[in-house]
């Protein structure tokens, strides 16, 4: 699937690319006008400092998101590996699982570095 078309300058995907924006502050598309955008389509300068704190606070949130799901991922897969080592392998495959699951354990925090 490609991008849209439309041509509405109010669609997510044409909007942006025809100039259009959404006002970082209530969300209303530019076009429309809000009572934090001037005549001329510019965030009002009394809104500047406010905009800037929502995209920090959107920034952080975004961080810690795609931190959080980097640590999800880290213990899935060192419950798989655990599964596979429960299995029954082979010394040198299984000390390879267990050297990956130490690893893990320490980028968790799980145990100390040496």
């Amino acid at each position: 699937m490609g991008p849209c078309l439309c041509g509405d300058t109010q669609c997510p995907s044409c909007g942006p690319a025809q100039g259009n924006w959404k006002c970082p502050i209530c969300g209303e598309w530019a076009d429309n006008g809000c009572d934090h955008i001037d005549d001329d389509g510019n965030l009002k300068q009394e809104f500047q400092a406010e905009a800037e704190e929502r995209n920090r606070l959107e920034c952080e949130a975004d961080e810690a998101y795609a931190q959080d799901l980097e640590r999800a991922e880290l213990m899935v897969e060192r419950a798989e590996l655990r599964e596979q080592l429960d299995s029954g392998l082979d010394e040198s495959k299984a000390s390879r699982l267990n050297a990956r699951i130490d690893q893990i354990e320490r980028d968790l925090g799980l145990t100390s570095s040496q």
